[in-house]
């Protein structure tokens, strides 16, 4: 009897060692079927955190954006009568010839621009007077002395054409055909 009773312990403890390896061998397989899913959980809310602050920038970067193109469509307006006045002043102060930097202070222009009006002035006189070659460019109010011509006036020797070598012998062929 004692030996049925060790073969009957055996036998449980044999079917508990086999059940025990099931479970865990399912526990594992449960383990697994869990990891890919928390995995897949993870990575999708890492992605859509990342989306949301994609947006995000995106949503700043069009505030910016529009922000400096308001900034842009103010700097391309045209000035006020009274600054436009101001410029007329400094282009006819730079034609008088005042200096730059004294236009700027009378008349509270940034300099740069004062120069620049005074650039384009002259800019545009050379350009009318190669437009217009009647018109003649206005003489400066200082005329520098010319010296009084003292040599005495040599004739230039004529330089020898081509044509006046080549014509003679064409006229003696000519007549001779």
């Amino acid at each position: 009897m004692e030996i049925i009773i060790i073969e009957l312990s055996a036998g449980l403890l044999l079917a508990a060692i086999v059940l025990l390896f099931r479970r865990q061998r399912g526990a594992a397989e449960r383990q697994r079927g869990e990891d890919p899913a928390r995995i897949a959980a993870l990575a999708q809310q890492t992605c859509l955190n990342g989306l949301e602050k994609l947006h995000d920038s995106l949503s700043s970067l069009d505030q910016r954006m529009t922000a400096v193109e308001r900034k842009l469509d103010s700097l391309k307006e045209a000035p006020l009568l009274e600054r436009r006045q101001h410029y007329e002043a400094a282009a006819l102060l730079c034609a008088a010839g005042y200096d730059s930097s004294r236009i700027a202070g009378i008349l509270d222009l940034p300099l740069a621009q004062v120069e620049m009006i005074g650039e384009i002035r002259k800019i545009l006189e050379t350009g009318v007077t190669a437009a217009n070659p009647e018109v003649e460019p206005p003489q400066p109010a200082r005329t520098a002395k010319r010296k009084a011509a003292t040599r005495s006036a040599k004739p230039r020797p004529q330089p020898v054409l081509l044509t006046d070598i080549v014509e003679p012998a064409h006229s003696v062929n000519g007549a001779a055909a």
